[in-house]
């Protein structure tokens, strides 16, 4: 079977979507009747709050929806200091 299209999206509360990947661009090998797929990511950067992750595998050309699950898995960022907007990237500040 030519693999499935797998998809993870990354929600706030309010549903705005804090990110979006796919497999639909990588040459994903076929794939048999069993087996393990998954994604990582080096680091996310939101900042505290909680969030959804929502997976979905998908036919080939999207025409078909095989599995998803919706606002099904819950994540909690926690931070030691409150920021502002979605992304906390590691930084630094340097005065010249």
């Amino acid at each position: 079977m030519q693999s499935p299209i797998f998809s993870v999206t990354i929600s706030d509360q309010k549903g705005e979507i804090c990110l979006d990947t796919n497999t639909a661009r990588l040459q994903a090998p076929d794939i048999e009747d069993t087996g393990t797929v998954g994604v990582h990511f080096d680091r996310l950067d939101l900042t505290a709050g909680k969030y959804f992750v929502d997976v979905g595998v998908y036919a080939t050309d999207w025409e078909r929806i095989y599995d998803y699950h919706w606002n099904v898995y819950p994540l909690e960022v926690e931070d030691i200091e409150p920021h502002k907007g979605v992304m906390n990237p590691p930084h630094k500040w340097e005065f010249l």
